[in-house]
């Protein structure tokens, strides 16, 4: 739900008068790229931490671009106080507390805090200025200014994050001596975790499976068959279907978004072309954390597809959107023939043999009546 609120937030603030049926595939695509169904599928302990940080990291961002009225910006456009008012400090302090509590799930996803510096980018400039007029002695804005009054606004972010984290790095301190060390490595699983660690030279090999391993088709039911993924040291790979991109090929697209600057110059948004850039960065660095420290895993794409889908956005909307009416409507077709082709590799991977938690064996007689829909009498 708040994945699908965060997708409307953006796309109010890259393109505000798209129509609903847009809005409508987008929030779709948002939520399959996410690889929510996998966890819906997969109900075992595995996905509840991944499950709950995408719960917290799309509330958090749908918080927080929420805080700031959309044309402050634009009235403050040399850096005035003005900016640094109009945000909401409920909003943004509930926004930090959601992010924070990422900590407590699956820490990984707590990167996505750095969003706050090119969401906020023209209130952290103002109180910047705010703090250099302080040090200077003057007023700000023909007023007197304290250094209290400059710097609620970043408190209203630090204060609730810290009142989060404090009492849960307290806790892994008392557990493992260490505030950083979550207990991971003493989990019981495929290997030794306190002994292991993934080879280097699979690094590169794992990074490629996240996002291009190819989909290898069958001529029986249900027609699609995990990919083998070999790597040249043992480390763990779970089986999957096929990568990110090849799964969801309108990912893609997010690859554009470095290059939409002057697209996106929408009156009062202006600072969301670099937070949806920032959106891209944090995706390719959670894709390299879980291939360096996790190793191969279908469940952990739910960790950075999100991100991926969030700068697919820009592109999308133009393309959907396009002034041209016939591009525009074989635009609208092509984004359509790819959204349901996700769709319905989506729905096939529920039938997969070999995946973890096969249908086949949890479900026989659901797996055996649609198998029997595709067999010949």
């Amino acid at each position: 739900m708040f994945a699908c609120l965060l997708t409307i937030r953006v796309i109010e603030r890259v393109r505000p008068h798209v129509s609903l049926a847009a809005v409508s595939m987008l929030c779709v695509f948002v939520v399959l790229a996410s690889n929510a169904p996998y966890l819906w599928y997969r109900t075992n302990f595995y996905s509840v931490p991944i499950a709950a940080s995408l719960l917290l990291s799309t509330l958090g961002l749908w918080l927080w671009m929420g805080a700031a009225h959309p044309n402050a910006a634009d009235a403050g456009g040399d850096g005035g106080a003005n900016t640094v008012e109009s945000l909401s400090l409920p909003r943004l302090a509930a926004g930090s507390v959601c992010i924070a509590a990422n900590v407590g799930c699956r820490p990984s996803f707590v990167v996505v805090a750095f969003a706050a510096f090119p969401l906020f980018w023209p209130q952290i400039r103002a109180i910047v200025g705010q703090l250099r007029a302080i040090a200077s002695g003057s007023g700000v804005r023909g007023r007197a200014c304290t250094v209290l009054h400059a710097l609620r606004t970043p408190l209203a972010v630090l204060v609730p994050a810290l009142v989060v984290v404090v009492p849960l790095f307290a806790y892994n301190m008392v557990r493992f001596s260490s505030p950083f060390d979550f207990g991971s490595s003493y989990q019981l699983t495929v290997t030794d975790m306190t002994s292991y660690h993934q080879s280097w030279s699979n690094f590169v090999w794992t990074v490629a499976y996240y996002l291009f391993l190819p989909l290898r088709w069958t001529d029986t039911f249900p027609f699609l068959a995990v990919d083998p993924a070999p790597l040249k040291d043992w480390g763990f790979a779970e089986a999957m279907p096929g990568g990110l991109f090849v799964m969801v090929p309108l990912a893609l697209a997010a690859l554009a978004c470095p290059f939409l600057r002057k697209r996106m110059r929408v009156r009062g948004h202006a600072g969301m072309w670099p937070t949806l850039v920032m959106f891209l960065l944090l995706g390719l660095l959670i894709v390299a954390l879980d291939a360096r420290l996790g190793g191969l895993g279908w469940r952990y794409i739910a960790d950075f597809g999100w991100l991926f889908a969030l700068a697919s956005l820009p592109l999308m909307l133009i393309a959907l959107d396009c002034e041209r009416p016939r591009l525009r409507w074989l635009l609208r077709v092509l984004v359509l023939a790819l959204l349901l082709f996700t769709l319905s590799l989506t729905v096939l991977s529920l039938f997969l043999y070999g995946r973890d938690d096969e249908l086949i064996r949890n479900n026989s007689g659901l797996f055996h009546d649609v198998q029997s829909w595709f067999t010949l009498m």
